[in-house]
């Protein structure tokens, strides 16, 4: 009775696993996808930033060339996102709300491929069946050397170096027989990382200026 009981929950757990669609987790596939993730703006830390860079890759959603001047590229000035020192995430719908797939917590490509994700080369997401579409986001954050470890601790912290991607639709994989390869990610664009609270040097900078206006007009 035992071993039956063991093996009908073997059969039922790898059953729930297979019925959850699989997508290629990756935003670097060369000769077809390139969305680079970027650093806050040089100039502008609250400066959002997402679509295709103006130079550098190719959208997997049409696999042409990126967008050039004038026709909705954006020219980043922050550097691809690079190492251990920042993390990102995938996030899909479910029932309506947005939510961390499980497994998704990554960090970013040295190099050459700086500004692609470390991340799993077939990744399940429960709330989308096999060979069916779902809304996902992917995000990425500043860790802060490893002490923020999930967009809870972002949430928090209004000083977290943050992005977004759009919401996108993607089609799964991982049905039929033999199981179809994962759905790619689809829809994704680049994007840059900001900070919802100016930087504390422009904070200190722009009272410095106040202060020696108000002190000037003191004197006048």
């Amino acid at each position: 009775m035992k071993l039956r009981f063991a093996a009908l929950f073997l059969a039922g757990s790898v059953s729930s696993v297979f019925s959850q669609g699989t997508v290629n987790y990756n935003n670097y596939v060369s000769g077809t996808q390139r969305c680079p993730i970027f650093d806050v703006d040089v100039l502008n830390s609250q400066r959002v930033q997402v679509g295709q860079p103006l130079t550098g890759g190719t959208n997997l959603a049409n696999a042409t060339p990126t967008a050039t001047a004038g026709s909705g590229g954006q020219q980043y000035t922050g550097a691809p996102l690079s190492g251990t020192g920042f993390s990102g995430q995938l996030w899909a719908d479910n029932g309506g709300t947005l939510q961390a797939v499980p497994g998704s917590l990554t960090t970013f490509r040295t190099g050459a491929t700086a500004g692609s994700i470390n991340a799993i080369a077939t990744l399940p997401v429960p709330s989308i069946p096999l060979n069916g579409q779902g809304t996902v986001q992917f995000r990425a954050w500043n860790n802060l050397n490893g002490t923020v470890l999930d967009w809870a601790g972002v949430m928090a912290n209004p000083n977290v170096p943050r992005g977004l991607s759009a919401p996108f639709t993607v089609t799964a994989g991982g049905g039929g027989v033999p199981p179809n390869p994962p759905g790619n990610l689809t829809g994704l664009t680049s994007f840059n990382l900001f900070t919802p609270v100016p930087e504390p040097s422009l904070i200190a900078l722009g009272a410095i200026g106040l202060g020696a206006l108000l002190l000037r007009r003191r004197k006048a």
